[in-house]
């Protein structure tokens, strides 16, 4: 019964995540499908040097594959199916989550129903659980890792393994714990240290060892190179800092806007509260509660570290941040309780259905009525629509280009563009290439309005998109076509 009603719940937001949220979503997964798929996507740069790893994007190929034989690929069912076939995934992983805190926290049963409360009205869950981030994957595959851990299960090792690489800092949160689990701190209290190597040789290591290495051979075919997406992510990101170019946020950003945030600012006392009596509750030969808030704690304090710094990053420790919550939030029928649910479920329709929603309404609008252009041109801030894994249509389409810094120099478009947009257009676009021009409403000033009516471009359609706008988009995105 519970698996239905979070497949009700994901299904739903499937459908009603309309905002965008970060390029990742679509440019990292779905636009890499439907490139082996049907043949037109683009790649990143981090597809170039091996960065990421094809298990997640085939993933919706599959599905892709599934749509394109029995003649279903449609625009519609293309960009939506990934998203149900995610939610059905996530809720899979919900009701191990379930599961998880039943066997891990202190007075589970009293709490319990306050931590479904909390866990399926999360504005943040509510929010990703359904989209196509490789972050989602991932907290799907840390609940399960997580439940087969607390119940002393070394089928953990597999799935983190196989978590790990995909996404290589998989490996901050449960260093800890695998820690704890190798030098055998629970077991030798309970068997001889014989038990303890026949689980770390017969179960653990096998798992750790084979699982990479189907993965790098599967990334190999696909790259047509031995490529170990691993290593080149941390040597990419972290030992030539190319995230840090992404953005830099203070060492406090995620204690000072993350928690925040994450419990509506009124939450982070539980959590806390939650926390201590976690610790305090643990003893003896029930380790593992103090060693999975270790964990937490330890992630927290690595991500903090690290210079680029982005919500999605810590989407894998929610469900444990909500666990302790549950801990220390009063009984569950308080008025308390509803009012924190209740506004995390507002939030959650506010961000998926009013924020930023421009660019995902211009790509439907584009994919309804362009299946015939001769080009479609996109100047909103790099990588900020979705784009062939939305269109679909085999149509021509340019958009802002602003790769890292390799030691290449590369051309920075996107902020040529903002600098002087109508220089840009004119000296870097040939207009006659492109019926349909998308592009912020604070770069439609008479100069450039007048350019594009001189080549036969006029507004047609405007999209909403924010009342929070930063300094390179506006409240709206605007729709230039051909009239022809």
């Amino acid at each position: 019964m519970m698996f239905w009603a979070f497949v009700f719940i994901r299904v739903l937001m499937a459908f009603l995540s309309w905002g965008y949220f970060v390029p990742d979503e679509t440019w990292q997964s779905v636009e890499v499908a439907h490139k082996l798929v049907f043949g037109n996507g683009h790649l990143t740069w981090e597809w170039e040097h091996g960065l990421r790893s094809y298990l997640h994007p085939a993933l919706f190929a599959i599905l892709f594959k599934i749509l394109k034989f029995v003649n279903l690929d449609t625009p519609f069912l293309v960009t939506i199916g990934p998203k149900i076939l995610q939610a059905i995934l996530s809720a899979i992983c919900d009701t191990t989550a379930i599961k998880m805190f039943s066997k891990l926290m202190p007075n589970s049963k009293e709490k319990l129903w306050i931590f479904i409360a909390l866990y399926s009205s999360n504005w943040f869950l509510l929010y990703a659980s359904s989209r196509t981030l490789i972050n989602t994957i991932e907290t799907c595959l840390t609940n399960v890792a997580l439940n087969y851990f607390v119940s002393k299960d070394a089928r953990y090792v597999g799935i983190i393994a196989l978590c790990f690489m995909m996404r290589p800092t998989t490996a901050i949160f449960w260093l800890p714990m695998v820690a704890y689990d190798i030098l055998g701190t629970y077991h030798i209290l309970r068997k001889p240290i014989f038990g303890v190597l026949s689980t770390f040789f017969g179960k653990m290591l096998p798992q750790a060892l084979i699982i990479p290495s189907l993965v790098i051979l599967f990334d190999s075919y696909f790259y047509g190179k031995l490529t170990i997406v691993p290593w080149n992510f941390v040597k990419f990101n972290i030992i030539n800092n190319i995230s840090e170019q992404y953005g830099i946020e203070p060492w406090h950003w995620y204690l000072t806007n993350f928690l925040p945030s994450l419990t509506l600012g009124i939450g982070i006392y539980p959590v806390i509260k939650g926390m201590y009596k976690t610790f305090s509750s643990s003893s003896g030969d029930s380790l593992t509660p103090k060693v999975t808030l270790v964990s937490v704690l330890w992630s927290l304090f690595v991500y903090s570290s690290l210079k680029h710094k982005e919500h999605r990053f810590l989407l894998p420790l929610v469900p444990l941040l909500l666990a302790y919550m549950a801990v220390g939030f009063p009984k569950i029928r308080s008025t308390r309780l509803k009012l924190f649910c209740g506004a995390n479920v507002v939030l959650a329709m506010y961000l998926s259905l009013v924020h930023q929603t421009g660019p995902n309404a211009a790509l439907a609008y584009l994919s309804s009525n362009c299946k015939n252009s001769t080009g479609i041109l996109i100047l909103t801030p790099c990588h900020g629509t979705p784009l062939y894994s939305h269109l679909h249509w085999k149509v021509p389409m340019k958009f802002l280009q602003c790769p890292p810094d390799l030691g290449d120099n590369p051309k920075d478009e996107n902020k040529q563009f903002v600098e002087n947009p109508l220089k840009w257009l004119q000296s870097e676009v040939n207009l006659s290439e492109f019926d349909q021009i998308v592009f912020f409403d604070k770069w439609d000033a008479p100069p450039l309005q007048n350019y594009l009516a001189k080549n036969g471009l006029e507004i047609c359609e405007k999209f909403w998109h924010t009342h929070i706008p930063d300094s390179n988009t506006s409240p709206n995105l605007l729709l230039y076509c051909r009239q022809h």
